[in-house]
């Protein structure tokens, strides 16, 4: 049971070289929450890697050495990444990706680098989000415990008169 007696720890963690190894695995399944980050398992995000599929792996094997680790599902609920498995969705169907007012969209990101930003008051990229995290935390992928969203209170720059979403009518 929970008790502030001990300071409660957690770990938000990757391995970009490649799954971990059984030592690492060993230290990762001692704490007692872990988020794995969304370039785990993915040289170079390369394309085609696909978070949902490498986190699935790294927690099944994670509760196999420890069952009562909860191990969080990582997505980013802001930039498209291409290793979410959303990535393919939103380039196929761009009315999911944030416009400003002038119909251009919102990039995170000063770079060429940059990475389109999600719509979020879309229902169906709402609803998308909602299938991923499911589909991930289902055992048959692996049974990670629940979903991590990073940047759910982050807002893309630059923002102000110049930001609307594409749909603002929901």
């Amino acid at each position: 049971p929970f008790s502030w007696a001990k300071l409660p720890m957690f770990l938000h963690t990757q391995n970009t070289s490649g799954p971990w190894s059984p030592a690492a695995l060993r230290r990762i399944a001692e704490f007692p929450l872990v988020t794995l980050e969304k370039s785990h398992d993915s040289p170079a995000q390369r394309r085609g890697h696909r978070l949902d599929k490498t986190t699935g792996v790294a927690c099944a094997a994670i509760h196999a050495i420890n069952p009562a680790t909860k191990v969080l599902y990582y997505s980013n609920s802001l930039m498209a990444y291409s290793c979410d498995p959303l990535y393919d969705v939103i380039d196929a169907d761009p009315t999911l990706i944030l416009k400003d007012a002038h119909g251009r969209d919102v990039r995170f990101g000063r770079t060429s680098r940059s990475l389109a930003c999600y719509d979020v008051t879309s229902p169906a990229l709402r609803r998308l989000f909602t299938d991923s995290c499911v589909n991930t935390t289902l055992s048959a992928n692996g049974g990670c415990n629940g979903c991590f969203l990073d940047r759910a209170a982050t807002q893309p720059w630059p923002v102000g008169n110049d930001y609307t979403a594409a749909n603002s009518t929901t």
